[in-house]
């Protein structure tokens, strides 16, 4: 008989998502944040909202379990692009990347988890405005890659190399 697969337990608070170091397992490890306070790390909201749809988390508030579609609502208060930002997210997951700082607003595309850095990525939803001047000043320094989510979930690609470049 095969035994049944423990999920790691997590908490919300005002800080966002907070796992004890007991609880990190294989799944949960190359998404947590560097840094404990208090024997405690973060997970940024993109990757606990993966971790939870695909059954490693459980994630409680105030001693009541969080629910997928809960855990969505609150963070869509915060990031009008949580939506779209999961979606993005879950196709480089599957493509073999490995995403960080998803929640700056910008994120960052390694080939690994030990990788170097392929480029930045900003991801809007279809028919939302971008500010020009974050991505002039973005691709100054580093290869921009726009994501733009359709509302049926499709994504396309926009490269920014050539912009702003050879000032």
């Amino acid at each position: 008989m095969k035994k049944k697969r423990e999920k790691a337990v997590a908490e919300l608070n005002n800080q966002g998502i907070r796992i004890s170091k007991n609880e990190i397992n294989i799944n949960i490890l190359k998404w947590i944040e560097e840094n404990s306070v208090d024997g405690y790390y973060q997970i940024p909201m993109i990757p606990a909202i993966y971790l939870l749809k695909k059954g490693y988390l459980k994630i409680y508030e105030g001693g009541e379990e969080v629910s997928l579609e809960k855990l969505l609502s609150i963070a869509s208060k915060k990031d009008r692009h949580v939506l779209a930002k999961l979606i993005v997210f879950e196709n480089l997951i599957r493509r073999g990347y490995y995403v960080r700082n998803i929640d700056e607003g910008v994120m960052e595309v390694y080939s690994s988890v030990a990788g170097k850095k392929k480029y930045n990525l900003i991801v809007i939803d279809e028919g939302h405005s971008i500010d020009i001047d974050k991505i002039y000043e973005l691709t100054k320094t580093s290869e921009i890659i726009i994501a733009i989510v359709e509302r049926r979930g499709g994504i396309t690609y926009y490269a920014t190399s050539q912009f702003g470049r050879g000032e």
